[in-house]
């Protein structure tokens, strides 16, 4: 659920323009470090291929490795969308705050889906979330 509800803020915000609601969803830590103009340059290239991020909610995540506590108690989660014909990928990051998880970092991205054959891409790989950077 903290992965989809999260692409779809994403897309949400993605559609209006407007990050303040997807800023408003993260940690204190997050909204500390990101105002609604930062995340809007931050997505704007999704934003302007206009890539619809909501069929992710007919999937189920494809986790690239298991649900991870990071040394600093950050819940992380790498994987992606099997979605056609983009793969949506992702690498988030959860802060605990007072027994919720919380968004801390954020990193979306799209490659072409494998064909469907079997051969093709790989799984994509998404870089280190961008809003903010680990620590």
């Amino acid at each position: 659920m903290l992965i989809r509800t999260t692409i779809i803020a994403v897309n949400q915000a993605n559609k209006t323009n407007n990050y303040t609601v997807l800023r408003d969803l993260g940690s204190p830590r997050f909204r500390e470090g990101n105002t609604p103009e930062r995340l809007a340059r931050i997505f704007e290239s999704l934003r302007n291929a206009k890539f619809d991020l909501s069929p992710v909610l007919f999937f189920t995540p494809k986790l690239l490795r298991p649900p991870t506590i990071e040394d600093s108690g950050m819940l992380g989660l790498t994987g992606f969308f099997d979605t056609r014909p983009q793969r949506v990928a992702f690498d988030l990051l959860f802060e605990d705050v007072k027994g919720e998880w919380q968004l801390y970092g954020i990193n979306i991205a799209t490659q072409p889906a494998p064909a469907t054959n079997g051969q093709g891409p790989a799984p994509p790989q998404p870089k280190q979330p961008d809003a903010p950077m680990r620590q």
